[in-house]
């Protein structure tokens, strides 16, 4: 049995809605129980690898992780449309919002532009955005891309400096950070900016008068892993989240402190994976996504209590997926034997007419195949011995 892993998920009718990370199957997950439940196949000709989920109405917008496009899928109606913008250059994209009736997607790589989806024309168009990093040998990606307002604000990996582009005046702003500060992610508090420093646990309020106006320390030790930890908000609380290592960290901002206030259960036989790719805040919570965590992780803001909850595929959840690395067909079930498990699977691809159709589909089509047939075969052998 294999825990669930998703990189996003966005709320709709309180739920968290989002895709396993095979890209095959849509799911929901209930915010009382933490149970989850399959919604529905992706019935695109190939799995959805995404970066972001946005919600309009009743419709999820799934960010591709790569190159510019969007799948939508209608939560009411379960129909579906795949809109892509044709690129020489492979795009990896770093984060999306919500701008008016258009999502602003920011790749991670970025010189000179970002893109929108218009989701009333399903347009895609390139944003002139001239970021001031473009000749810089050391600011090779953005870590952090935030929208405030009408200006999306970035940070690049040098963590030296502040830019924001303002969607409406097409205008780029540059603020210099101080000698010595380096951050790597940020977020807006209190109509000011909350700064984490790239390396460590240190914190920071800026502002655009006046520059760095308050200082939270972490008086811990730090590893090599402590890098690019997230700052987040959920009410009045602040807290820093490790993302290559595995701590929980608050902000009491009664005495200037950073402290640790839990440690994550992760598989600690992957290295240089990130312990989650998204959070998101629902109510009162800061909800952790599983990925190379082995739970859903759950703040509470009102108590400060951390909570871990497995959510585990259940039954013919997860029925198949095609492992771009190992190339071979995942398929698991804690309850069936994995002939039955088989021919439930064989029998849902083969009613898939538009699954099947796919290169991708054909492969796992013939890949379970051979495994009933052999499994048919075995028994009918064993069959036999039983009878001499």
């Amino acid at each position: 049995m294999r825990n669930f892993k998703c990189a996003d998920a966005c709320e709709y009718g309180d739920k968290l809605w989002t895709i396993e990370s095979s890209g095959w199957y849509i799911y929901a997950m209930n915010t009382l129980s933490w149970t989850i439940e399959l919604i529905s196949l992706v019935n695109s000709h190939f799995p959805i690898y995404y970066r972001k989920i946005l919600t309009r109405e009743n419709s999820l917008f799934f960010v591709r992780n790569t190159g510019i496009g969007i799948y939508k899928y209608n939560i009411e109606s379960g129909h579906e449309n795949i809109y892509d913008m044709d690129l020489l250059d492979e795009i990896i994209v770093m984060n999306a919002f919500f701008y008016e009736d258009e999502i602003i997607i920011v790749p991670l790589y970025i010189y000179d532009c970002l893109y929108s989806f218009d989701i009333k024309t399903y347009k895609f168009q390139k944003i002139h955005c001239p970021l001031n990093i473009k000749n810089r040998t050391e600011d090779k990606f953005i870590p952090s891309a935030h929208l405030i307002n009408n200006k999306i604000w970035f940070i690049t990996n040098s963590g030296s400096e502040l830019q924001s582009y303002d969607l409406k005046q097409k205008t780029v702003d540059t603020y210099s950070l101080p000698e010595g500060i380096n951050v790597g992610s940020f977020c807006e508090y209190n109509d000011n900016l909350l700064l984490a420093s790239k390396f460590g646990y240190q914190v920071y309020t800026w502002t655009r008068e006046e520059g760095i106006t308050d200082k939270f320390i972490y008086e811990g030790e730090f590893e090599k892993s402590d890098i690019y930890p997230q700052i987040v908000t959920c009410g009045e609380k602040i807290y820093l989240l490790s993302v290559m290592s595995n701590g929980i960290y608050k902000i009491d901002e009664k005495d200037s402190k950073v402290k640790q206030i839990h440690i994550v259960n992760s598989d600690k036989n992957v290295e240089g994976k990130a312990l989650f790719i998204e959070c998101v805040k629902t109510k009162n919570r800061i909800v952790i996504l599983p990925w190379r965590a082995n739970e859903l992780i759950v703040i509470n803001s009102e108590t400060d209590g951390v909570e871990e909850y497995e959510i585990s595929i259940d039954e013919f959840a997860l029925k198949f997926g095609l492992s771009q690395e190992k190339r071979h067909v995942i398929y698991e079930s804690h309850k069936t034997e994995k002939k039955s498990l088989m021919k439930e699977i064989c029998k849902e691809i083969d009613l898939n007419k538009k699954m099947l159709s796919s290169e991708v589909g054909e492969e796992i089509f013939c890949l379970i195949k051979s495994i009933c047939d052999r499994e048919n075969k075995n028994e009918k052998e064993d069959n036999r011995r039983s009878f001499k």
